[in-house]
């Protein structure tokens, strides 16, 4: 839910595309009436300006990692508790090299 009400937020701002990405696709009707792009993980278009992650699961984090482009932002916003999170370094930092 935090994710939908920040994409409606960002959708907002002037010049901005925002896509609401979810890996439930019933999740398109709240996107819908929210008036925001929808699409799923698979569908997400790459090389992104900025991400802003909120799913609170690390594979959401990676697929923040992925989408970001060549000097992208990430914007983590879940709460992982207190566990620790494990996240996909490495090869995605040298892409494009």
């Amino acid at each position: 839910m935090v994710g939908a009400l920040v994409a409606y937020l960002c959708q907002r701002i002037i010049g901005t595309e925002i896509q609401l990405i979810d890996i439930n696709p019933a999740r398109q009707v709240l996107a819908d009436a929210l008036g925001v792009s929808f699409c799923t993980p698979e569908q997400a278009a790459e090389d992104q300006d900025l991400v802003i992650h909120a799913s609170g699961h690390a594979d959401g984090l990676a697929t923040a990692l992925r989408l970001a482009g060549m000097e992208g932002r990430i914007i983590e916003m879940s709460w992982f508790g207190n566990g620790n999170v494990s996240v996909p370094l490495g090869a995605l930092f040298i892409r494009g090299v």
